[in-house]
């Protein structure tokens, strides 16, 4: 006697596998772009941190380092982690009077040159603007910061004490 299948008991056809493969493949290709844009954004967020703590170490780096009437040399006082540069953007006399001027540019920002501002004499105060960029470009920091001459001046004054 030979046995039959019964109707109901009957398989997958071939187009309803290939349906579910399609998509459980999209469901993968989403997951899969999700992730990597999380640890594409984990490693931008990360490097710029770094560049925030080394910019703030270059910061005090210049602020401990003698006073330079030239400005040159103030890129020596620190040594950043691999893969990050560090330099001096500018550096200029401290006005009496400064004007903040802020540029808005949409991303991407297109690097923009430094204004021209007077150079220093020596033992004026000095503005310079530093930066700490990643070597793949991904993080870039800048700050500006005010360095005074501490040494004492050649010309004191001395007040008669009664």
């Amino acid at each position: 006697m030979a046995l039959r299948c019964a109707r109901d008991e009957a398989g997958s056809t071939l187009v309803e596998l290939l349906v579910t493969l399609v998509i459980l493949g999209i469901a993968f290709v989403t997951l899969l772009g999700g992730m990597f844009t999380a640890v594409t954004t984990s490693h931008r967020h990360r490097q710029q941190t770094v560049a925030d703590s080394a910019l703030r170490s270059f910061a005090e780096a210049v602020k401990v380092a003698g006073y330079r009437a030239d400005c040159a040399g103030y890129e020596d006082s620190y040594t950043p982690a691999s893969g990050f540069t560090r330099r001096v953007v500018r550096c200029c006399a401290l006005e009496s009077t400064t004007t903040t001027t802020t540029t808005t540019i949409p991303l991407p920002s297109i690097p923009l040159p430094a204004p021209s501002c007077p150079p220093p004499s020596a033992g004026d105060p000095q503005v310079l603007t530093l930066e700490v960029a990643s070597t793949d470009g991904r993080a870039t920091e800048t700050i500006e910061v005010v360095k005074r001459d501490e040494r004492p001046s050649s010309t004191t004054s001395s007040i008669p004490v009664p």
